[in-house]
């Protein structure tokens, strides 16, 4: 499941290049949610 901390995470980690597949409606929700999930 995609959220807003893996996604950060994701393109923080990259060194060159991050290639991101999704529909522009799927990353939006992404980037606009604010809910987090707990780690444990």
């Amino acid at each position: 499941m995609l959220n807003r901390n893996l996604l950060y995470t994701g393109l923080t980690r990259a060194k060159k290049l991050a290639i991101i597949i999704g529909s522009k409606k799927t990353i939006g929700m992404c980037v606009r949610s604010r809910k987090s999930q707990e780690r444990y």
